[in-house]
């Protein structure tokens, strides 16, 4: 039996996105997350290679000491909560809920705070905040005037 290509584990007659005209920009909102959390990865790596390794940067006369390795667990942290919010949003997302589309909007703010990060939240904004997509998670599909996926509460 062949993977649904947006549900590994899930039944592939069960897609709550099917033909849906939002699901192009919320799978680019998607891959926006997924950029920002390999970032934050490779700024973790890079932090200690540049403390640990041999890169040529000096980092003793800007973090003494404890706070090396303060700043390191600080970075390695965020790198683990940032890939575990990127994996439960992105499962929401998927899954059309409600829940999962605010949560993207609040971790593209808290990304927008970098200039690092900017580029991809703007273009993970423009993306979740498209009167389309907004639609398809209120739950009601304003695009063909029938009712989206309920909540099962």
């Amino acid at each position: 039996m062949p993977l649904n290509p947006r549900f590994e584990f899930a039944d592939p007659a069960f897609d709550p996105w099917g033909d849906h005209p939002a699901w192009p920009k919320v799978e680019k909102a998607i891959r926006m997350l997924h950029y920002g959390t390999i970032l934050i990865l490779a700024l973790t790596i890079f932090a200690y290679l540049a403390i640990f390794g041999d890169l040529g940067i000096s980092l003793s006369g800007f973090l003494p000491g404890i706070l090396k390795y303060a700043f390191l667990v600080y970075l390695t942290g965020l790198c683990l909560v940032s890939v575990v919010a990127d994996a439960v949003v992105v499962r929401g997302l998927k899954q059309r809920r409600p829940w999962a589309w605010i949560a993207a909007l609040v971790l593209f703010a808290m990304d927008a705070g970098s200039l690092l990060f900017l580029p991809m939240s703007i273009i993970g904004f423009i993306q979740l905040g498209d009167p389309e997509v907004r639609a398809a998670f209120d739950g009601l599909d304003r695009t063909s005037g029938s009712a989206g996926p309920q909540s099962t509460r």
